[in-house]
């Protein structure tokens, strides 16, 4: 509860339900999926069975669990501006350095063919190229405090994300200089000559 406060967490939530017809208690459910996240990750239906272990919070259903990813969907970009922007205020920190890297995330579950463009088949860091997954590039600060991210389709080369995250953050938080370290992988030719741009 105490991060929840410090980075006005129910602020941001109750100006981004302003015109929603959300009739269950958003932020409640939040919680408990933050407070299992950070104590011992599990799925959200592992969240939902186990949520006796939290004190004060009230009994969520597992269909609230559920659609409050939509929601976190809907708001993740302005989410994580929120975020930066708390945490700078609170540490104050400034972006002078980050670090970019990717990688992929696998679902055991499996998805009709063509009903997600996100969820593909491709070169998989876990050995699960059988599995669907999605690529994720990750922005943290030196303090290792994460930036921002995005999702990429699974079939994505992860020298392929570099322009698009570089030109997200030089944007976003409105950086002229940006220099890059990085591996082999990220750094083709064709990345090469952006930089230089």
């Amino acid at each position: 509860h105490y991060l929840w406060r410090k980075f006005s967490l129910d602020r941001f939530l109750k100006k981004k339900l302003i015109g929603k017809k959300i009739k269950f208690d958003l932020s409640n459910t939040l919680r408990l999926l933050l407070s299992d996240r950070l104590s011992d990750p599990v799925s959200k239906l592992s969240s939902y069975r186990r949520q006796e272990d939290y004190i004060g919070l009230a009994k969520a259903s597992l269909q609230h669990c559920y659609r409050s990813l939509d929601f976190l969907a809907d708001v993740s970009d302005d989410l994580q501006d929120h975020l930066y922007h708390r945490q700078r205020n609170l540490f104050n920190v400034s972006l002078d350095v980050v670090f970019y890297d990717v990688t992929t995330l696998y679902f055991d579950a499996s998805y009709p063919k063509g009903e997600d463009t996100l969820r593909q088949k491709g070169y998989s860091k876990d050995g699960k190229s059988h599995k669907l997954q999605v690529v994720l590039g990750l922005l943290v600060d030196k303090e290792r405090n994460p930036v921002g991210y995005q999702l990429y389709p699974g079939n994505t080369y992860e020298g392929n994300t570099f322009k698009d995250g570089i030109k997200k953050l030089k944007k976003r938080y409105q950086i002229d200089k940006v220099v890059v370290v990085s591996d082999r992988g990220m750094l083709s030719e064709k990345n090469t000559s952006h930089i230089l741009e």
